[in-house]
């Protein structure tokens, strides 16, 4: 073997190293996750969006913080949270609710009738001749705080920072907003049931 492609073996072989310690590193490692409490009651949103259920007495307290055994569905789960609330919390006078259209794979049935109602009863509102207006959302934490894998539900909650912009973006307001979502599995998946801005 030459010189030269054992310079080439030994550099791939640190290489390969290098990524499989990367790799374990992310596995392994468990940051805590930033909590933000919400600053400010803001949102053009309703705070209840689809109606609640009626709950039994004691079980609408959400637990410290609940396990879930399987990392996968861990990942699953706050994956679909994160995606959802920074497509959710996003959208302008401009966009015709596409956010909304965005969403339509991540949402049950009862969530799309209540995001379908939402968006005719505001584009009856909109002016487009009020000038901009818009907020961008950033799911800055993602906290699971109930799950039962055998009824398929789980409650999330995640903690938002949001820009509004009013006539341009060159000085939005920032404030921070937890958004609450009720997910449910329907098949292989999980899918958003309700969501509350608080």
């Amino acid at each position: 073997m030459s010189r030269r492609n054992k310079i080439i073996v030994i550099v791939a072989g640190v290489l390969l190293l290098l990524i499989l310690f990367l790799v374990w590193w992310f596995l392994t490692n468990n940051r805590p996750s930033v909590i933000i409490t919400n600053q400010s009651g803001f949102g053009q949103l309703p705070q209840k969006l689809p109606v609640d259920l009626p709950t039994v007495s004691g079980a609408d307290q959400p637990a410290a913080s609940a396990p879930v055994q399987d990392q996968q569905v861990e990942s699953a789960l706050k994956a679909v949270a994160k995606t959802f609330t920074e497509r959710f919390g996003s959208y302008s006078n401009q966009s015709n609710f596409e956010n909304f259209e965005d969403l339509q794979s991540l949402m049950t049935v009862k969530m799309k009738n209540w995001v379908n109602d939402y968006a005719l009863a505001e584009q009856v509102k909109l002016d487009q001749n009020q000038g901009y207006y818009g907020i961008t959302t950033l799911a800055v934490s993602v906290k699971i705080t109930s799950f039962d894998d055998s009824a398929g539900q789980a409650d999330i909650t995640v903690s938002t920072q949001r820009q509004e912009s009013r006539g341009d973006t060159s000085n939005p307001r920032i404030f921070y907003q937890n958004l609450l979502l009720k997910l449910v599995k329907t098949q292989d998946s999980w899918q958003v049931d309700e969501a509350s801005w608080q």
